[in-house]
């Protein structure tokens, strides 16, 4: 698979393809990420990958959006991304920043949540409406894609630490099964074992 600046994901001047592309990377990140956590090859699966029976991108959100580390505010990104995504896809008169305020049911609450986590990052030459909001828009992918980014690692430490348990695990049962072979009748306590288990050591 291509490698993603996700830094630079597009350059478009077009609102829409700008929107679009982003939202097709945040996309893939959620499939790797219930990849990651479901343990499944998602390029591969009928429900994350390529095929015309996966799962809608609202459908994904709302997995991530369920999972317990996922902050409120987090939760609210993801609910924000895919108002965005959905009505820039789907709403033809939907191509301008103003176009999507005014005809999103929430359009307002956006516009606020805006302002209030990217102002302070706002450069000064920046004074467009349209270019603040495409500026605060890029910080919102940014944000999700770190989240995503910290569901991925955890997830693969979680595996790695269930793998160091299961090793630890079998570690102490050999040392176990090699101190009871040592032991007087050791060998005799182990067939017992072995015969009501039903299963050799």
């Amino acid at each position: 698979m291509k490698t993603i600046d996700y830094y630079n994901i597009s350059d478009s001047e077009n609102l829409r393809l700008y929107i679009l592309e982003h939202t097709l990377v945040i996309e893939e990140m959620i499939c790797n990420a219930i990849g990651r956590i479901l343990n499944i090859d998602w390029e591969k699966s009928k429900s994350f990958g390529f095929s015309s029976v996966s799962l809608s991108f609202n459908q994904k959100v709302t997995i991530i959006q369920d999972l317990k580390d996922v902050t409120s505010e987090e939760i609210k990104k993801f609910g924000y991304l895919m108002n965005i995504r959905n009505k820039f896809a789907h709403v033809r008169t939907v191509d301008t920043w103003e176009s999507f305020f005014s005809v999103a049911g929430n359009g307002k609450e956006i516009r606020g949540s805006f302002n209030k986590w990217y102002k302070d990052k706002l450069s000064s030459n920046l004074i467009e409406d349209e270019l603040i909001n495409k500026f605060y828009f890029k910080n919102l992918c940014a944000d999700l894609i770190f989240s995503l980014d910290n569901i991925i690692l955890k997830s693969a430490l979680d595996r790695l630490n269930e793998k160091t348990d299961q090793h630890l695990f079998l570690i102490q049962y050999l040392e176990l099964m090699s101190a009871m072979q040592k032991m007087p009748n050791g060998k005799q306590i182990i067939q017992g074992l072995e015969t009501k288990l039903g299963r050799k050591f």
